[in-house]
């Protein structure tokens, strides 16, 4: 299994729970292009309309003016116990999504074999290279109560759970799929996004068995399935795109221009597509804020780190369209892996790249009166949605990432008592 470096693994895990693997980069056909881009006509009309915007935030130009935000640090959970719960086994595992009772958890694992992209089907790309190959995956089934670990599919990626947590979507090339927990059998559910699978890249199974995809080639996103389509509107993306749903799936965040893998961001901007008040144009330059942020569990806010020489983590929200700022660090460090406890009262992230010191793991209270460091030496940390838990990583020494539950209670002091 290939090595990747620890700055690759940040991008990577921030996309992997609704993204494929890109392994291949390769030159683009010019010819296809051309009629790509006369196709994507109202995606360069989103991106032109935002990045005209004076007002958006804007990353590149960024230099925090206030004075550091820094919440006072006191004891906000109790560590109850925590265990390493990867095998020893030589496989990546790299990202989980839990169940919504908290019982399970389900990885992907990439494997050493490749699905090709037909050049003239995929999706258009903005830039002299494209995808060209994407990465195999298997889905695992991790029980903490029993330690057990359980084989879902040697083919999969971006599992989702259904609602009542008893079966698991996912997609299998171009089709998506549907595992029910109680038999332990897979069966296509009849959608599909197109058959490049570079459909994978924006296709996302939805909690209720319908799909967000593309019907065809270079056509543009929209809700498939027997109930109701969402009014999402005419989404078009590129492979350059990031495409994150809200919980409830009836909101989405386009980040144009973000997918690092392609080395090049132009045109780079996120834009909010909101069922009632249209198209919110959020920031521009901000690549590593865009492939970071978290939504709420209500869907009512986003948070995400601003990479800037005084980094900090902003909350903005959805409806007011107000913006503070809840961490403001004094110097340069790393903030990253942002993650919401399920009642909306804290943020868990990751503070430290591993280079100039230590990564740690902090909770803070997202009206910023307070903080806590949990774990000295942890990073990409994934909250439980009962609340008890917090999955996080470490590097390993046999492959990128070992991952561990930490079980903790919140003190009396945080519960408001």
């Amino acid at each position: 299994m290939r090595r990747w470096t620890l700055v690759s693994v940040f991008v990577l895990l921030g996309l992997l729970l609704s993204t494929g693997i890109p392994v291949v980069v390769g030159q683009s056909d010019r010819s296809v292009k051309d009629g790509q881009d006369r196709v994507f006509a109202l995606r360069a009309e989103v991106v032109t309309t935002a990045l005209a915007r004076g007002a958006v935030f804007d990353c590149a130009n960024y230099h925090p003016e206030g004075s550091a935000v820094l919440p006072a640090e006191q004891p906000i959970f109790r560590v109850v116990r925590r265990a390493k719960i990867t095998p020893d086994d030589g496989r990546d595992y790299l990202g989980a999504v839990w169940s919504p009772k908290g019982d399970a958890l389900v990885f992907v694992s990439p494997t050493d074999q490749q699905r090709p992209i037909r050049e003239r089907e995929a999706l258009p790309s903005d830039g002299e290279t494209r995808l060209v190959a994407v990465s195999i995956n298997e889905l695992w089934l991790y029980f903490p109560q029993h330690e057990v670990w359980e084989l879902i599919t040697l083919d999969g990626t971006r599992p989702v759970w259904s609602t009542d947590g008893r079966s698991l979507y996912y997609m299998a090339g171009s089709d998506l799929m549907r595992f029910e927990l109680s038999t332990r059998t897979s069966f296509r559910t009849g959608l599909s996004a197109p058959d490049t699978t570079n459909g994978l890249l924006f296709s996302q199974p939805l909690p209720d068995g319908r799909l967000l995809a593309p019907k065809r080639p270079h056509a543009p996103l929209e809700v498939q399935g027997d109930q109701v389509p969402a009014a999402w509107g005419q989404i078009e993306v590129a492979e350059s795109d990031y495409v994150l749903l809200s919980p409830c799936a009836d909101r989405a965040i386009v980040a144009y221009g973000a997918n690092t893998w392609k080395g090049k961001f132009t045109p780079s901007v996120a834009v909010l597509y909101h069922p009632t008040r249209g198209i919110i144009p959020l920031f521009r330059n901000c690549q590593y804020s865009a492939l970071e942020i978290a939504w709420s569990p209500a869907g009512d806010r986003i948070a995400y780190p601003v990479h800037a020489d005084r980094p900090e983590i902003r909350v903005y929200d959805v409806e007011s369209g107000r913006t503070h700022v809840i961490v403001r660090l004094d110097a340069f460090d790393n903030l990253s892996g942002l993650s919401w406890s399920p009642d909306g009262r804290f943020l868990a992230f990751t503070r430290g790249d591993g280079r100039s010191g230590p990564r740690s793991i902090w909770v803070v209270s997202t009206d910023g009166a307070k903080q806590q460091l949990l774990v000295d030496d942890g990073l990409l940390p994934n909250w439980s949605p009962d609340g008890r838990h917090i999955l996080y990583a470490r590097p390993a020494s046999n492959r990128i990432l070992d991952w561990y539950l930490l079980e903790i209670a919140a003190l009396p002091e945080s519960n408001g008592r």
